[in-house]
């Protein structure tokens, strides 16, 4: 569903923000 896409971009996002 669109949701998941959403809250897995998200948090992909913040992974990549803390991992820089």
């Amino acid at each position: 569903p669109p949701e998941d896409m959403a809250l897995g971009s998200y948090f992909a996002q913040k992974v990549t923000l803390t991992c820089q």
